[in-house]
């Protein structure tokens, strides 16, 4: 009978860190990019030399924007404090 060495675990999980830095990666561009085009649609609604359909669709697209910013924002905060 030969004996052999255990084989131990590594201590990180390669796999699990890559998933979680492209979630961020994702994630922080999709925020940041998100309230840019809220920005923009909210100084285009603005301009009243723009017609006015096109002034409604940017009212709805800083309405769509800010809501899905304020989601992400909660649901980190959520995931924050439920952790356990």
């Amino acid at each position: 009978m030969s004996a052999t060495a255990p084989v131990s675990t590594p201590l990180v999980k390669w796999s699990a860190l890559e998933q979680i830095l492209m979630f961020s990666l994702v994630s922080g561009i999709g925020i940041v990019g998100l309230v840019s085009l809220g920005t923009f649609s909210l100084a285009r609604a603005r301009d009243h030399a723009l017609a006015q359909g096109i002034r409604y669709v940017n009212s709805l697209s800083v309405i769509l924007c800010s809501l899905v910013t304020l989601g992400a924002v909660g649901w980190g905060l959520y995931l924050i404090s439920h952790k356990g």
